[in-house]
């Protein structure tokens, strides 16, 4: 996943079955990221809690692993309240979702 100073993600494939509804996927997890960064600079950590639990329940299931794993290494930082896990991890599910939007271009 991280490479260098860089960060670099792995393509992302999408089952053919499914393309169809890959659109609107990636609109609500923008809009459910959208919450998260809110809820992160108003460090409303349980509303953070929440956002990763709605992500964690189709992100990997439509082919968006990595996105899955981000965010449980994110919501594992949350239950122990690390500061530090917590900032390194929202700040890598920021590249992502950018990452996200530039391979499909929204």
């Amino acid at each position: 996943m991280l490479h260098n100073e860089k960060m670099e993600f792995k393509k992302i494939i999408i089952d053919p079955d499914i393309e169809d509804i890959i659109p609107s996927f990636i609109e609500n997890t923008i809009l459910d990221f959208n919450k998260m960064r809110l809820a992160y600079s108003q460090k409303d950590l349980e509303e953070m809690r929440s956002v990763c639990h709605t992500v964690l329940g189709t992100a990997e299931s439509y082919g968006f692993v990595e996105l899955d794993e981000i965010v449980r290494k994110l919501q594992t930082s949350l239950k122990e309240n690390n500061s530090d896990e917590i900032e390194e991890s929202f700040n890598l599910l920021t590249s992502h979702i950018d990452f996200i939007k530039k391979e499909f271009s929204v």
